[in-house]
């Protein structure tokens, strides 16, 4: 049964985008390409009329039109891709120090932290800011902004905290049925290099940690070197992570062939409630 995949414009790296359409037409797969309204996260135009099992990649946007529609799998829904629950991991997670907290804690949870930097993210897969290394001061300054403009009043959301780590090389990674499929080197010592590259002990790290967390059928892990051992950063959904370098027609053939067994074997798509 033929899979569609749905991929939206205007999110991701123009190159990755273009490699995505041109390896989709050069393979004959059934696609189509949609713009989301930002921040509205409407469909910009008529939502396509598809049948069967459907991909999609994009944006949050893209990935509540999958829902509302009911197209089966449309995302890449698991367990949980939130970072409490990477503690499944044990000392194979790299934050394995990290406390999770509503964004309007974390100015208490300072005032009680002994160092100057700490590391911030959140909590979820939805990506409302990036994760990173912040100072105190410069936390201060971006929560008071926040206040200004009542966003904590609107979308107080968990976030996870913890010290900040010193890292060498880190890896992106894309596993699809418990398989490496392709492999990316996208920073080497804080300095951003994407490469596809892969070394055993990275591979045996993601496969280690497939055995003790799997977090959905497709998903996107990033490996990072911490002196001498390999650690989980996080993980995250498949469909809407960038890809580096790493070999895009890889990912779609191997998701592909996973949605269409599952079809197969399902005898008929099931579909999501809307």
């Amino acid at each position: 049964m033929a899979v569609t995949w749905i991929i939206e414009r205007d999110v991701f790296a123009v190159a990755c985008f273009d490699e995505m359409l041109a390896h989709l037409k050069r393979r004959g797969l059934p696609h189509h390409v949609v713009r989301m309204i930002p921040f509205i996260h409407d469909i910009d135009g008529v939502v396509p009329q598809v049948s069967g099992p459907v991909v999609v990649y994009g944006g949050i946007g893209v990935q509540k039109l999958a829902a509302a529609q009911g197209w089966w799998p449309g995302v890449f829904a698991g367990t949980d891709f939130s970072t409490t629950a990477y503690k499944a991991l044990g000392d194979l997670f790299l934050n394995a120090d990290a406390v999770s907290m509503p964004l309007s804690g974390v100015a208490a949870w300072l005032s009680t932290y002994a160092g100057e930097d700490f590391f911030i993210k959140p909590n979820g897969d939805t990506k409302e800011f990036a994760g990173a290394v912040m100072s105190k001061r410069a936390f201060a300054d971006w929560d008071a902004k926040m206040r200004d403009i009542r966003y904590l009043e609107e979308s107080d959301f968990e976030v996870i905290v913890s010290r900040p780590k010193k890292l060498g090389c880190e890896w992106r990674v894309i596993v699809v049925d418990g398989k490496i499929v392709t492999a990316s080197l996208y920073r080497q010592y804080g300095m951003v290099k994407a490469e596809r590259h892969i070394i055993p002990p990275v591979e045996a790290a993601v496969y280690e940690a497939h055995r003790r967390f799997s977090p959905a059928p497709a998903y996107v892990v990033d490996i990072a070197q911490e002196g001498d051992d390999y650690r989980v950063v996080e993980y995250n959904t498949l469909n809407s992570a960038g890809f580096y370098d790493c070999d895009v027609g890889a990912i779609i053939d191997a998701v592909t062939a996973m949605v269409e067994k599952q079809a197969t074997d399902a005898g008929e798509p099931r579909r999501q409630m809307p």
